[in-house]
């Protein structure tokens, strides 16, 4: 069965999508027609309850992810990091606060994790997350 859950409505959500899309095109950011091929397209909600392990994108194969923060809205109070550790993860070595509109791109073989939300944030953290591997 099939059912329309949605559509969005707010111009500004579509304009978001799409200039993100143009911005990767257009700046070059990652040659993905030439020396990579798309794998995944995520798109990730957090609420405080939730719960996250030190992970990677891709395992072997060299890969790329670009990661993109959703919300317009997000006070740094509501913390919802990204945390970059060192090869063994035993130690930080980048913290990315929740900034709206942000784009990262790092190595998919990095491992990360993500700090929840806290309890008094008004909405689920979002991000939209493209991982390439290499071709």
């Amino acid at each position: 069965m099939v059912r329309i859950v949605s559509e969005i409505n707010d111009i500004k959500v579509v304009y978001q999508v799409n200039f993100l899309c143009n911005f990767i095109k257009e700046k070059e950011i990652l040659d993905v027609f030439n020396t990579h091929r798309l794998e995944a397209a995520l798109v990730n909600l957090s609420t405080p309850a939730d719960m996250y392990n030190v992970h990677t994108d891709t395992h072997k194969e060299p890969g790329t992810t670009l990661l993109y923060y959703v919300n317009m809205r997000w006070p740094i109070e509501w913390a919802g990091e990204t945390i970059f550790l060192n090869e063994e993860a035993t130690d930080f070595e980048f913290v990315s606060p929740y900034k709206p509109g942000r784009l990262l791109m790092f190595d998919g073989t990095i491992p990360h994790v993500i700090r929840p939300p806290v309890m008094r944030a008004d909405t689920l953290r979002m991000t939209f997350a493209l991982r390439f591997v290499r071709v």
